[in-house]
């Protein structure tokens, strides 16, 4: 749990601070540029995938010898790729990284189903 659940709840902790932020001090500057739609999107998929990763920990904890850490660490990434290039398009406009933010969000489809699979490989006795 401890890895993924501290990566989990500190995506949580950046989703919740960044709705904030967004919805507050940026709110002109993402209107005028137009981007708060992006913003947004990838405020709430920082949060869906924060909580994923923090029940990826727990799954984890109790099934070791699953997959769940290989659907945790493609969550970080896609989180990172995807949710990050959002946000940095969001607030600066630079668009030059903009081709990783569909590989980003390929590796998080990717992870659902890996979780997908993990959670259908799950012995309960």
């Amino acid at each position: 749990m401890k890895i993924f659940g501290t990566i989990g709840a500190l995506f949580c902790f950046l989703a919740v601070l960044a709705g904030a932020v967004g919805s507050h001090a940026l709110k002109n500057h993402l209107a005028v540029i137009g981007s708060q739609a992006n913003f947004d999107l990838a405020t709430r998929y920082m949060f869906y995938h924060g909580l994923a990763l923090i029940l990826i920990g727990l799954a984890r904890d109790y099934y070791p010898g699953n997959t769940f850490f290989l659907a945790g660490w493609l969550f970080v990434a896609g989180t990172l790729l995807f949710q990050g290039n959002l946000y940095l398009m969001s607030l600066s406009q630079f668009r030059s990284l903009s081709f990783l933010t569909p590989i980003g969000g390929m590796l998080l489809l990717i992870g659902w189903l890996v979780f997908i699979h993990s959670a259908i490989r799950v012995k309960v006795s």
